[in-house]
C-alpha cells in the first residue's frame, strides 16, 4: 500500500454542475423574503425566524422544534437541538 499514488483532478467543480444550478438564496433574495415576511400577519415573528434560519443555518425541523424554554434572554443564548 505504500506505493499508492495520490491522484487529484484539476477541476474542482461538482460532477453534476452542468445539471445543478445554485441551490441557495443570495443576499438580495433574502432581503426580499425578509421584507415580505414583515408584511404577514405575524410579521415580527416570521422575520426573526427566517433571519435566524439564514444566519445560523437552521433546518426547518430545528426551527420548528424551538420552544420558549430554549431561549435564555439573561445570557442572550438560544439552545438549538441539532439533528
Amino acid at each position: 500500500m505504500a506505493n499508492r499514488r495520490k491522484v487529484k483532478s484539476g477541476d474542482d467543480r461538482a460532477v453534476d454542475a452542468h445539471e445543478r444550478g445554485r441551490d441557495y438564496l443570495g443576499q438580495a433574495q433574502i432581503d426580499q423574503l425578509l421584507a415580505a415576511a414583515k408584511k404577514s400577519r405575524h410579521g415580527i415573528r416570521d422575520h426573526l425566524l427566517i433571519l435566524m434560519m439564514f444566519r445560523h443555518g437552521l433546518r426547518v425541523s430545528e426551527a420548528i422544534a424551538l420552544r420558549r424554554d430554549d431561549a435564555d434572554l439573561a445570557q442572550s443564548r438560544l439552545w438549538v437541538t441539532r439533528l
